[in-house]
């Protein structure tokens, strides 16, 4: 073995068991179950003693540099993997301090703990029974210690913390009624649990009145990261030599060149009128309520055969199941998402959700969500979250044999990906109504929208309200929809630009191979190549994809 590679493997084994141990939820949610009765420590003195922990990491990890010219390629992609990794959560520690800024993670990272666990389709009853009561029980010292951290915190933040309240309130009520589902609870359990739920309610209680009557009145308007620190994540987390600058121009290039193939696609399918008359009218298209799930399995085993029949990609062993969402989880998801398998688990199986039509909702109101669904969009859709998009993409990535890249949860690639596929699939003759390509180039449009709020909201001074007028007038989302996505992109900078800017450097990789490759380039060997990388930032892979 090369010099210094031992004791690299050994110390990304101590580093990310460290990982576990603070971060019980990010252990469960890796398919790590060692951890799953904890939810870990927010006192003050835990996150000192982390990011000391994290500073005699980088230390440790900076002594084998020397060794890592003599690595094989992917064993030097790791220990940047890692060091970035290590960098990151020094800057979260230590820069952003969205421990003493963000109510939100209080409330929703426990809640993402117990979700994990009741959403597990490998463990057995008593061992799920069991780590929610663990967790459930430590969810109120949880939200103590977010009210003792909490100081000069985005009063947007605070509002966001507050409807996040209102669905983990109403999450917890459910789980009872959840588990028991599942499999019949024992009187004996059922009441331990209940204990447990009314006391977990009676915490959010508390800590919705301390926001409402403490936090939200001393609260800031300022919530932008500013443009340092937005800059280092993109060069740490997403690998990318950008300035904010480049990034906020590049977005606006794209928004104008969508707009006018937009126009373009519009004007070949009604001279008359424009692209957003025409895709309300579209959404009308609708499918029967009560056949919405079939739909949407019938097209995954379409997208497969297509798939098989043009030699697009190759399939690992794994499933995707489509079902219903999850009770709990329908406030939070209208429409659709995706679970992936944890990459340390043995089962494989992915979950593509979809969310049945609200029943006592207003008929305005069933009629809106059906045409989310609308015939000539629940395809994209389904290629996005399924095949060949975010299942088959963390499929593949899962089987990457690298200890540290089951780790990797690069937005970049997963979402940058899944955006491809929309394009990619156009171009190989799925879409078969030329309407549909409306829809894909105005979910596009989005993306490119959310370049440029992404960066200007955190770098360029752009406000809340400006950013939502321009989804709303722009891009045509509704008042609703769009306040929900600029609320997201405010606690989550550089990720809304992955999107886009992911897809861009896979179609960048696609023409370097095309060039590089000359006859014995196929998009199958192209796609398989770049996947099996792992989940893990574009510029690593393309690293190795093109070393000679």
């Amino acid at each position: 073995m090369v010099k210094g590679l031992k004791e690299f493997k050994k110390f990304a084994q101590k580093y990310y068991a460290y990982i576990y141990r603070i971060s019980p939820v990010t252990a469960t949610y890796l398919g790590i179950h060692k951890y799953d009765q904890l939810l870990g420590d927010y006192s003050v003195s835990a996150i000192r003693n982390e990011a000391k922990k994290f500073s005699q990491f980088k230390k440790e990890l900076g002594r084998l540099k020397p060794s890592i010219k003599n690595f094989e390629l992917k064993d030097q992609t790791d220990y940047r993997l890692v060091a970035a990794d290590i960098e990151l959560n020094l800057i979260s520690l230590n820069k952003v301090k969205d421990w003493q800024k963000n109510p939100n993670l209080y409330v929703e990272m426990p809640l993402m703990g117990v979700f994990l666990i009741v959403s597990h389709d490998g463990l057995r009853q008593q061992e799920k029974l069991k780590s929610v009561i663990a967790r459930l029980s430590q969810y109120p010292k949880v939200l103590k210690q977010g009210q003792n951290n909490l100081k000069k915190t985005p009063r947007i933040f605070v509002e966001i913390a507050l409807e996040t309240v209102i669905g983990a309130k109403a999450f917890v009520k459910n789980l009872p009624g959840e588990l028991d589902a599942q499999e019949k609870l024992e009187e004996n359990k059922k009441k331990i649990l209940a204990s447990q739920v009314e006391r977990v309610i009676a915490s959010l209680n508390r800590f919705e009145e301390f926001l409402r009557r403490d936090l939200l009145k001393r609260s800031t308007r300022q919530f932008a990261l500013g443009t340092r620190l937005f800059e280092k994540r993109l060069k740490t987390e997403h690998f990318l030599d950008l300035s904010a600058r480049e990034l906020y121009e590049f977005g606006k290039q794209e928004f104008a060149r969508i707009q006018k193939e937009l126009t373009r696609t519009a004007k070949s399918l009604d001279k008359k009128k424009s692209w957003q008359e025409l895709v309300d009218e579209y959404k009308n298209e609708v499918p029967v309520p009560g056949e919405l799930l079939s739909l949407y399995r019938k097209e995954v085993l379409r997208l497969v055969e297509f798939l098989k029949d043009k030699d697009l990609v190759s399939f690992p062993k794994e499933k995707c199941r489509v079902s219903l969402t999850p009770d709990f989880e329908r406030p939070t998801v209208p429409y659709a998402a995706y679970m992936p398998p944890p990459p340390f688990d043995k089962n494989q199986t992915g979950n593509f959700w979809v969310t049945p039509i609200d029943t006592k909702s207003s008929a305005e109101g069933q009629r809106e969500q059906l045409r989310e669904h609308s015939l000539l969009s629940f395809m994209i859709t389904t290629l996005h979250e399924s095949y060949p998009g975010h299942h088959l993409q963390f499929a593949l990535s899962n089987r990457n044999p690298s200890f540290v890249r089951k780790h990797g949860q690069s937005s970049l690639l997963c979402e940058g990906w899944a955006l491809y596929c929309e394009q990619m699939m156009g171009e190989v003759g799925y879409y078969k109504d030329p309407r549909s390509k409306l829809f894909a180039l105005k979910d596009e449009l989005w993306r490119a929208a959310r370049v440029m709020i992404d960066a200007g909201l955190h770098c360029f001074n752009m406000s809340v309200n400006e950013a939502v007028k321009m989804l709303v007038d722009e891009v045509k989302l509704a008042p609703s929809q769009a306040e929900a996505e600029v609320k997201r992109y405010t606690l989550s900078p550089t990720q809304p630009m992955s999107y886009l800017v992911g897809k861009f450097l896979i179609l960048k990789m696609r023409r370097e191979a095309q060039r590089k490759w000359g006859p014995k380039f196929s998009l199958k060997k192209f796609h398989d190549l770049f996947l099996a990388g792992g989940t893990i930032p574009q510029p690593l892979i393309e690293r190795e994809l093109f070393h000679d």
